[in-house]
């Protein structure tokens, strides 16, 4: 159970376009209150509802927050009132970034020679802004 006061936080967590956030909580208290703070931006508070018990789990909605593409952030959850337990949180998109991704030394993933058949060698190129280099990201891991 948590109390009034503590945090948790995750650090580099790649985050990109509007993210709607979602925590799954559990608590017999009908005054439990949490808030996702991210990158020391403050979402709203989260009004977390009774469900019967610290094993009666129950997703909630917890906001959403909008970033840019190929960008990492720290994300803490932050106990308003306490009184809650989390088993899980995630990110969603609801919306499909589109834009280039950096990788080592500043360069861009590049679909060698702007192929777009299965199989074709990724690889990391200069910047240029072609469409080679603008991907979509289209799955998540939570």
């Amino acid at each position: 159970m948590s109390v009034v006061g503590e945090w948790q936080q995750w650090n580099e967590v790649p985050m990109q376009g509007t993210e709607n956030l979602k925590i799954r909580v559990a608590t017999p208290n009908s005054v439990a209150q949490l808030k996702f703070v991210i990158d020391c931006v403050a979402g709203r508070v989260v009004d977390v509802p009774a469900t019967g018990g610290w094993q009666t789990w129950q997703t909630v909605d917890a906001g959403s927050f909008q970033f840019s593409p190929g960008t990492y952030h720290t994300v803490q959850i932050q106990q308003v009132t306490g009184g809650e337990d989390i088993n899980w949180w995630q990110a969603v998109w609801t919306t499909e970034p589109t834009g280039r991704i950096t990788g080592y030394g500043g360069k861009c993933v590049d679909d060698a020679g702007a192929k777009t058949t299965d199989g074709t060698a990724i690889q990391l190129w200069t910047c240029n802004g072609t469409g080679a280099q603008n991907w979509t990201r289209r799955w998540m891991a939570a």
